[in-house]
């Protein structure tokens, strides 16, 4: 490591500090909080055979803006889950739907 005497804008007092643009500018817009109480994503399954349909609705947790609430046909399913757990369950319950009637 390199020891120094004086600092640095004493060895080159001609050199005037360069500001970076970005911390320049205004910060950024970010988006609004989001509403809790409805729900963000919708689901449709329908069984083209049997003709049921089941709805899932995902709300954003309350808790982590990166997961769900999710209910099926108005019953809840998930309190917590991410995109993932959210898919492998309806992936797991198509062939038998009739847990969720």
């Amino acid at each position: 490591m390199i020891k120094r005497d004086k600092p640095i804008a004493d060895v080159f007092p001609d050199v005037e500090p360069v500001q970076s643009p970005d911390l320049a500018a205004p910060p950024p817009d970010y988006f609004d909080a989001p509403d809790y109480s409805k729900p963000v994503r919708e689901i449709v399954y329908r069984d083209l055979l049997t003709g049921e349909a089941h709805t899932f609705l995902l709300s954003i947790s309350p808790q982590r803006v990166d997961q769900f609430v999710c209910t099926v046909d108005g019953k809840p399913w998930l309190q917590k889950a991410g995109w993932s757990r959210i898919l492998a369950g309806l992936r797991k319950a198509v062939p038998r739907f009739s847990q969720f009637a």
